[in-house]
């Protein structure tokens, strides 16, 4: 549990790091120089950039944010103890439903997630031995950007 807690910890991290410099960058005086100005967000888009070919390279099945959404939200689920259903899942993903259910089937068909059927009618996901690591392994991959 304690390991669970440093990876949740070193992903609050790394978000509040991002949003740091954004709001950094937001906060400047305007009296910059515009040289400076535009090296903040070179520097900000860069960063960005970073994590989404990192992000991608670990995960090259998912190609949009709607499918990383739901294997984010699996991953801090199982760390946190939560079941997250299907519908859940679809929602927290940002997609319309039918989308979303098909990103759900693409992830489940990749070897990332499995469904488990529970009584009336309810369906949970969670992220496979597979995907956890493959989460796992692109969250601690942030700390060393």
């Amino acid at each position: 549990m304690a390991r669970d807690t440093k990876v949740a910890r070193q992903i609050n991290d790394a978000i509040d790091l991002l949003t740091d410099r954004w709001f950094d960058i937001l906060r400047q005086d305007v009296d910059q120089p515009a040289e400076r100005q535009n090296r903040s967000l070179i520097d900000l888009a860069r960063g960005y950039q970073q994590i989404w070919q990192t992000r991608h390279a670990a995960f090259a099945a998912i190609e949009n944010e709607y499918a990383w959404n739901i294997i984010l939200d699996l991953f801090l689920a199982a760390h946190d103890g939560r079941s997250v259903s299907m519908t859940k899942a679809c929602a927290v993903s940002g997609a319309p439903v039918t989308s979303a259910l098909r990103y759900v089937r693409a992830l489940e068909a990749g070897g990332m997630i499995s469904r488990l059927d529970r009584e009336n009618r309810r369906v949970d996901l969670s992220l496979t031995e597979q995907g956890d690591r493959a989460a796992e392994a692109f969250l601690r991959s942030l700390s060393t950007l």
